[in-house]
């Protein structure tokens, strides 16, 4: 069953992210320890809470998500 990271979702979304031209969002996940996170799925919603993009997290914690401009909001998916 996957999960859900409460805690980092909440920080996360409580910023929008803006994309401003087409081509990507890159990003590093990191724990709470500060280590980076393998296997997660960093998820882009649109306003209306419909997920548009996806991208899965490196054994670095990296991720690239292919976008279009505009608003968008943020979360994280755990592996499990």
């Amino acid at each position: 069953m996957k999960r859900i990271i409460a805690a980092l979702a909440v920080v996360i979304l409580a910023a929008p992210v803006f994309a401003a031209a087409p081509g990507g969002m890159t990003g590093q996940l990191l724990g709470v320890d500060g280590r980076p996170v393998d296997g997660y799925r960093v998820v882009l919603v649109s306003a209306q809470g419909e997920p548009v993009a996806t991208g899965d997290t490196g054994p670095a914690g990296e991720y690239r998500i292919e976008i279009v401009p505009g608003e968008y909001g943020i979360g994280v998916v755990s592996p499990e």
